[in-house]
């Protein structure tokens, strides 16, 4: 699989995608009207939230993506493979905290955690 994520001329080529997190919030409004009967507001969910871990070989490439996307940037995440596990997007990164570690299994990779937030066109 090939991940990339790109801003203007910014581009992060992680070597792959380990953990992806998605979260939608319901936007539908329920009311209970004073007869006891239920009013339905229907809306669409809430776009995408949540979590991307971004897999590096070396410690300076995962704060080297970590220095890109702590710049407020839309990014465009693309993946390509015969079935692509995370869909491609257009995301800001949300939230306050990103984190990056050591891969405790390996002790070898380094893991960037990303929140982020779909942006829809």
């Amino acid at each position: 699989m090939s991940v990339s994520i790109t801003s203007g001329a910014s581009t992060i080529t992680p070597l792959d995608i380990i953990g992806y997190r998605a979260r939608t919030e319901a936007n539908s409004v329920v009311k209970t009207l004073l007869s006891g009967a239920v009013a339905v507001t229907a809306r669409p969910d809430s776009p995408r939230s949540g979590d991307l871990v971004l897999l590096f070989a070396t410690a300076a490439t995962a704060w080297a993506a970590h220095a890109l996307l702590t710049t407020v940037k839309v990014w465009t995440l693309t993946t390509t493979a015969p079935e692509p596990t995370q869909p491609s997007m257009k995301f800001v990164r949300a939230r306050s905290e990103m984190t990056i570690e050591l891969d405790p299994e390996t002790r070898v990779v380094w893991l960037l955690t990303v929140p982020y937030q779909e942006v829809l066109p």
